[in-house]
């Protein structure tokens, strides 16, 4: 289901792609936070110095770099749309709308092919290249779907498994976006 039942949300209202990374980026930051409390066998297995780094914003990163992010958060997105085993007439409207920047038929053609995979979150989740990409991509599939359709949690959850996401990340991202 497509911006499930957020869809007056400021996420949703403003594009969402542009403010999703500053919410993805704020839900790490504060679980990265929550790290430090932890114990220090745990702190071993946290995020390096790296992956604390902010995120560069999409439109600063080298094209081929930035094509590669916006192709997993737009393949994420249209993975979370058809989570419930199909694309409704409303969700394939958002979708043509969303999408209708996309005007080469190379972009056409990658929609169409996006459009007719099977829903596979192991392959969703190997398009994320670092634990900041793998958040926004979590964020964007957690703003299209509704949490109450049992297919749709459930495809959240597996993603979440997939992309290597702690709980209590998890749980920041999804406390994040029903903020924004």
């Amino acid at each position: 289901m497509l911006v499930g039942h957020k869809a007056n949300s400021n996420l949703a209202t403003y594009g969402g792609l542009a403010a999703l990374g500053t919410v993805a980026y704020r839900a790490y930051q504060r679980w990265q936070a929550n790290q430090s409390d932890r114990q220090p066998e745990m702190q071993a297995s946290a995020p390096t110095a790296a992956a604390a780094q902010p995120p560069t914003p999409i439109n600063q990163l080298p094209a081929a770099q930035a094509e590669v992010q916006s192709k997993a958060i737009l393949t994420a997105m249209i993975a979370a749309a058809k989570a419930d085993g199909h694309i409704e007439e409303n969700e394939q409207t958002i979708l043509d709308q969303y999408f209708s920047k996309m005007s080469t038929p190379e972009e056409q053609a990658w929609l169409k092919a996006e459009l007719a995979k099977p829903v596979d979150p192991v392959a969703i989740a190997s398009l994320a290249t670092d634990p900041h990409l793998a958040s926004q991509m979590y964020a964007i599939s957690v703003s299209i779907i509704d949490s109450t359709n049992f297919m749709e949690k459930a495809y959240l959850d597996e993603l979440a498994k997939q992309l290597d996401l702690t709980p209590e990340l998890k749980t920041e991202l999804e406390t994040q976006v029903a903020k924004a």
